[in-house]
C-alpha cells in the first residue's frame, strides 16, 4: 500500500498519509482545500513505513500527518520522486551567482505588486491616458484626433513591473518580507514550470509581474555553467 506526500501546489504543510488509491485521496482532500494540492511523491509499504515516516520527521510535525517541509523532508521526497518528474532545470542565485540545491532556496516574486500599482495609477494621471481603438495606440490626453499618440521614448518612464529571481534562503537581503514563493525542487522540469505558470495564472495579481521575463532567464542560463 502506498504512502503518499501530498502538498498544495502552492508550497505550504506536507500531508503524510496511506491510501490503497493516493489519487482518490488527493481528490477527497481536495474538496477541502482552497487551494490546488498535488503528490509530490509516493513510497511502498504502507502503515508500517508512515508509523517510521512520522517518527523520523516528528521534529517538522505541525498537526497530525501534517509536518513543515523542511530541508531533510524534501530532500527524502526528492529521492523517491520518479526521475521523469524531477527533470533537470537548473536555478541559480542572484546575488552569489552559484546554482541553488533543493531545500536551500527558492523562486519569489522581488517586487511588491501594491506599489506597483500605485505607480501606474500615477503615471496614467500624469498622462492623462486614453486608448485609441482606430489606430490601436494609446492617446495622451484630448481626443483620438488632437490627443498625443506615444511613442517609445515616452514610455521610458513608465514604472517597470516587479520581477521574479532566485535567492539561496542565505543570501536574501529580504528573507522576512513576505513576497510569494516556492522551493525551487518544485520546479525541476519543463512540465512544473508550466504548471507553476497556469497555477499563477489564477491570481489576480499576477499579470502585473513580469513572469515572462523570469522564463526567459531561466532558459538562457540552462546548461550555461
Amino acid at each position: 500500500m502506498p504512502v503518499y506526500f501530498i502538498q498544495s501546489i502552492g508550497g505550504g504543510p506536507i500531508k503524510i498519509g496511506h491510501s490503497d488509491s493516493p489519487i482518490k485521496r488527493l481528490a477527497t482532500l481536495q474538496t477541502s482545500h482552497y487551494e490546488k494540492l498535488t503528490i509530490l511523491a509516493t513510497v511502498d509499504g504502507g502503515l508500517t513505513t508512515e508509523t517510521k515516516l512520522h517518527e523520523r520527521f516528528s521534529k517538522d510535525r505541525l498537526h497530525g500527518e501534517w509536518f513543515t517541509p523542511s530541508e531533510e523532508l524534501m530532500q527524502y521526497i526528492n529521492q523517491h520522486r520518479p526521475q521523469k518528474e524531477r527533470g533537470d532545470l537548473k536555478f541559480y542565485c542572484i546575488v552569489c551567482k552559484k546554482e541553488v540545491a533543493d531545500g536551500k532556496g527558492y523562486v519569489h516574486l522581488l517586487g511588491d505588486v501594491d506599489e506597483y500599482r500605485k505607480l501606474v495609477r500615477e503615471w496614467e494621471a500624469t498622462h492623462g491616458r486614453s486608448w485609441d481603438s482606430e489606430s490601436e495606440k494609446w492617446v495622451i490626453g484630448g481626443s483620438p484626433e488632437t490627443g498625443k499618440m506615444y511613442n517609445a521614448s515616452e514610455l521610458l518612464d513608465h514604472p517597470e513591473q516587479p520581477g521574479w529571481g532566485v535567492h539561496h534562503s542565505k543570501c536574501d537581503p529580504n528573507r522576512e518580507s513576505g513576497e510569494y514563493w516556492f522551493g525551487v525542487d518544485r520546479c525541476r522540469s519543463y512540465p512544473e514550470l508550466i504548471d507553476w505558470t497556469a497555477h499563477l495564472l489564477e491570481k489576480n495579481w499576477f499579470t502585473d509581474t513580469d513572469w515572462p521575463e523570469f522564463l526567459r532567464q531561466v532558459l538562457r542560463t540552462q546548461g550555461e555553467k
